[in-house]
């Protein structure tokens, strides 16, 4: 569902009610430099860290005579304190309800119809998947780093952090991540995913922690639309309106049919890095058969790339070793050759792929108490 999301109100959607809340303080923000621009910041306190007070961070945005409110916050977070319990979509009145609550004591006066109708600058479709008859995130995390994403989604950095807890896939616009959301809770700020840990979300780990099995393991994904062209187009490609409102993408439909969509691709044009056949003779046979029995040595060429990218590094790794060696190499050449692979008939998808899978498609809300709570005896 919705996690992170940044609003904007226009000037004449909201009131200020204690400028001084601001820093610095809003008042007399009209008579400074009438034709300037100016951010004034009103965050969490650390009082309010210290007390578990999860709250929205704002910034007051002056451009002349105007002054725009951008509102930043983690739906689940806002709600319950946590972002491992998921929402629905009828949580949203809940959610217009404590935002225009938190607004009013952070100093800002609004109406939930205008919250209701903000701007959408940014926001981050998530799924918290739950991983049961011993699959675990970091198998699963290090079989993911093995595809080569930079071409097909703009990705400009990659990073393998934390021991094979996360991967995370970076461009200018957007980021997809993937990581072990049980072990992040035990992170410290600085080399956690999650960076806005709040006690109630630790606490959830100390409870996992102490369970007896101690077998929870999560699998998050995330994909963090930051920039509004970036959002619009992919909204845009889905059927979806371009230039949402937060009653627009605070739905199940929209933020599944992202996240389907995002991990299709990434799956479909990769299932030879996931088979699980183990016969090397019956892979080449069928490798063979497929190029046609005049083309040997392609044939040996085609599983000779499918055996390196199967190596822990990956195409990335193989991507790596060739530029790196060999001048003026056409690697999009290679790409092609790579999809070749995706149309043998040996492709097995193993366990965790069915599984994500099928959990994305029903995108049912995970609720980690009822997951933890002990079971009942017969």
């Amino acid at each position: 569902m919705l996690d992170t999301v940044i609003l904007l109100l226009n000037n004449f959607m909201f009131t200020i009610i204690e400028p001084n809340k601001f820093s610095p303080p809003l008042e007399g923000w009209k008579e400074y430099n009438p034709s300037g621009f100016k951010k004034y910041i009103n965050n969490p306190t650390p009082f309010d860290k210290k007390n578990d007070i999860y709250k929205p961070r704002l910034t007051a945005i002056k451009r002349g005579a105007s002054l725009d409110l951008k509102i930043e916050f983690s739906a689940p977070k806002l709600l319950n304190k946590n972002n491992v319990d998921e929402l629905t979509d009828e949580d949203f009145p809940k959610i217009l309800n404590k935002l225009q609550r938190d607004l009013k004591e952070m100093g800002i006066g609004v109406f939930t119809n205008f919250l209701e109708n903000a701007n959408v600058l940014s926001f981050h479709p998530s799924k918290n998947i739950l991983l049961k008859n011993g699959m675990t995130s970091s198998y699963i995390i290090k079989e993911f780093k093995k595809i080569d994403l930079n071409k097909n989604f703009d990705i400009t950095e990659a990073q393998f952090r934390n021991n094979g807890q996360s991967i995370q896939h970076y461009s200018i616009s957007s980021s997809f991540v993937m990581y072990d959301k049980v072990a992040d809770l035990n992170k410290s700020q600085k080399r956690a995913i999650d960076k806005e840990q709040t006690k109630t979300q630790i606490d959830i780990f100390s409870i996992l922690n102490k369970k007896e099995d101690k077998n929870i393991e999560i699998l998050r994904f995330e994909l963090r639309l930051s920039g509004k062209k970036k959002m619009n187009q992919v909204l845009k490609n889905l059927g979806y309106q371009e230039n949402p409102k937060f009653k627009d993408i605070f739905k199940k439909e929209v933020c599944k049919s992202i996240l389907k969509s995002y991990l299709n691709n990434i799956i479909a044009g990769n299932l030879f890095i996931f088979d699980l056949t183990t016969n090397k003779q019956k892979i080449l046979s069928t490798i063979i058969l497929k190029q046609d029995k005049k083309k040997f040595k392609q044939a040996l060429y085609l599983y000779a790339l499918l055996d390196l990218c199967k190596n822990e590094d990956g195409v990335t790794g193989l991507r790596s070793i060739t530029e790196s060696l060999i001048k003026n190499i056409n690697w999009s050449k290679i790409k092609k050759d790579l999809q070749e692979l995706n149309k043998l008939d040996f492709v097995k998808k193993p366990d965790y792929i069915n599984e994500i899978n099928k959990q994305i498609e029903e995108f049912k809300p995970l609720h980690i108490y009822d997951e933890i709570k002990p079971k009942e005896p017969p």
